[in-house]
């Protein structure tokens, strides 16, 4: 199988149905363990671990066929494939006990290699001749064979285990007998360091199945798209009828057969061509871009965000909606009736286009919220009442959401300037830089009402402690009128009989009179002091 070559990516990815959350999962678990061996190299180095075979570059097939079958399906695997042990989700600290010889690893110390498997995680360890474990395959398979309980075995070995005496015996049960088996042949180029045109005189690998009867498909290694796709629609098919099927990854070796042994005998034009060919680096240009959509709710007053997935590859894009919406419905027209540079251009010109819209949309957001915090700044001023001080509080958590949903996108404008991705072109950048600008002006302008949002709750708690300030002066002006009224009152509420004013013919009258004429002088005593 032959893949096809660009300039901005070594492999071409078809549009498969599978989902953002499947291709994001696809290439965390592709990227783990690359950065697991990138760590035991260094560890090698140092003296740390005593050998390591290296699987850099074969990172596909091993993630691939595990993400297709189910955890509780029997793997075989070979010593470069830590991809199914990884995907597997086995504690790395059980595998790294186990590589570095310590008591706690699955051998308790007596290997330190893959030769061990889990019944836990349902991994059976390699066997060094690399062919016998294609038996035991067999072996597990007839046994979910005889208990009916559609479940496929997948086992790998290597081209240069094909020539073994176990590979035809093995692939001659299996057909005979329609084991639901994955014979998974990972063609590296090489058999320690013999080439394949020494190995096997057939045109191709998957040849070796029509001598058995047997369904035989050659897949790209390091299209981890290919490989999930292919091997989960293969073993959906072998559950319901079981049988079967050869299949051989086409790869590259890009280490020696293990790290003392090298790879001067590998020509260099050989490795060059396949670097670019990795799988981890070309399927990075190939991830989504993901950002969210924040729309208007019915009621006027809040914001409702909705996930949109922008899938980018080389002269194409998928776009992944929630719900159908008019934001996008101006350039779905000018690419049905191609009008404008978007038909001229290329996808990542296109996939501007989309961010941009939603960058505008922000602005649209951003533009609400300064028009409703001017309403609150005049209630505030007005009627400082305490629903206000509730709307402020719902609007300063309706920015930490819109911050948190632009923030991202920020980041991901700066990664595509600083050409983490190839797949973007140069000039393309241009259009990306004026975008990361505009994202860069809607979380300022974020930021700004944030500040704009705690000075009006300043603003209304001073406004409550001036309005609480005039309460207590008129009940402390209250009270200090009925000071000198209550002291007259108490003076002749005591009823002695020595009181010549109580026998005063009109001493009632004359109290009152008394008593109206010190709050008439008080009033105005209080208003010339200007604190009515």
């Amino acid at each position: 199988m032959h893949t096809e070559i660009s300039e901005k990516t070594a492999i071409t990815y078809k549009k498969h149905e599978v989902t953002n959350e499947q291709l994001l999962h696809l290439y965390k678990t592709m990227l783990k363990p690359r950065l697991i061996e990138e760590k035991m190299l260094i560890l090698l180095r140092q003296g740390k671990i005593s050998k390591w075979f290296s699987g850099i570059g074969q990172e596909a097939i091993a993630v691939g066929v595990t993400a297709a079958l189910t955890p509780e399906e029997y793997i075989l695997p070979m010593h470069r494939n830590l991809g199914v042990f990884t995907a597997r989700e086995i504690p790395l600290y059980r595998l790294f006990a186990q590589w570095q010889g310590k008591a706690s690893g699955f051998t308790k110390g007596r290997d330190r290699s893959f030769h061990f498997g889990t019944q836990e995680y349902k991994i059976v360890g390699m066997i060094s001749h690399l062919g016998p474990q294609l038996g035991v395959a067999d072996g597990i398979a007839l046994a979910n064979l005889l208990k009916k309980n559609k479940q496929v075995t997948a086992v790998f070995t290597g081209e240069g285990g094909t020539s073994e005496g176990d590979f035809h015996e093995a692939l001659n049960v299996a057909s005979v007998w329609n084991l639901p088996v994955l014979f998974c042949i990972e063609n590296n180029g090489y058999g320690l360091s013999t080439p394949t045109n020494e190995q096997y005189h057939c045109k191709q690998m998957v040849d070796k199945g029509i001598g058995y009867g047997m369904e035989a498909h050659q897949i790209d290694g390091n299209n981890i798209l290919e490989v999930f796709t292919k091997v989960s629609a293969l073993a959906e098919s072998m559950r319901e009828k079981p049988r079967p099927v050869l299949l051989e990854f086409i790869t590259f070796r890009m280490r020696g057969h293990e790290e003392a042994s090298g790879t001067k005998y590998v020509p260099k034009e050989l490795m060059e061509a396949w670097a670019l060919k990795d799988p981890v680096s070309n399927f990075e240009n190939y991830l989504f871009v993901s950002l969210k959509l924040l729309r208007l709710k019915e009621n006027g007053k809040s914001f409702v965000s909705e996930q949109i997935s922008l899938v980018l590859g080389v002269n194409w894009l998928i776009s992944f909606q929630e719900e159908r919406a008019d934001l996008f419905d101006d350039i779905q027209l000018r690419l049905k009736e191609s009008k404008g540079n978007i038909r001229l251009k290329s996808s990542d010109y296109l996939l501007y286009r989309l961010i941009d819209t939603v960058v505008d949309n922000y602005f649209f957001v951003t533009d609400y919220m300064s028009d409703t915090i001017s309403a609150i700044e005049e209630q505030v001023i007005k009627n400082p009442e305490e629903s206000v001080m509730i709307e402020i509080q719902a609007l300063k958590k309706q920015l930490i959401k819109f911050r948190k949903v632009v923030v991202p996108l920020r980041d991901v404008l700066s990664s595509i300037q600083k050409d983490e991705t190839k797949i973007v072109d140069n000039f393309t950048l241009n259009y990306f830089r004026d975008v990361h600008d505009h994202i860069i002006q809607v979380i300022e302008t974020i930021e700004l009402q944030k500040e704009s949002l705690s000075s009006l709750t300043d603003l209304y708690l001073s406004g409550i402690s001036n309005k609480m300030n005039k309460i207590m002066q008129m009940l402390t002006i209250i009270a200090t009128i009925f000071i000198p009224l209550t002291f007259i009152v108490g003076v002749y509420g005591m009823n002695f009989d020595n009181l010549p004013e109580l026998h005063f013919k009109y001493g009632y009258f004359y109290i009152w009179g008394l008593m109206i004429g010190i709050i008439l002088m008080m009033i105005r005593y209080f208003k010339r002091k200007k604190w009515l």
